[in-house]
């Protein structure tokens, strides 16, 4: 994270976390899903039952797979997310 600019000042998030959302974002539509997260995001929310493992995958830029998980929407319907 920085912060950039003179006159108008703005936080900018540069690197592997973004990259890394991105890559994230662009598997939706392979996994027809919504909304993903990554696993340490499903582990900081700790044992949250309105996600769902969907499985390993690859995330170009990434040495390993990367677990992803998608939002439960019968778990959700009824609580508010």
């Amino acid at each position: 994270m920085t912060e950039i600019g003179q006159i108008k000042r703005e936080i900018a998030f540069h690197g592997d976390v973004i990259n890394t959302a991105s890559r994230i974002q662009s598997q939706c539509s392979t996994f027809e899903k919504e909304f993903l997260i990554s696993e340490e995001l499903f582990n900081l929310l700790s044992g949250n039952k309105e996600f769902d493992f969907i499985g390993d995958t690859f995330l170009k830029g990434k040495n390993s797979n990367v677990k992803i998980y998608a939002v439960n929407k019968e778990a959700t319907d009824s609580t508010d997310f």
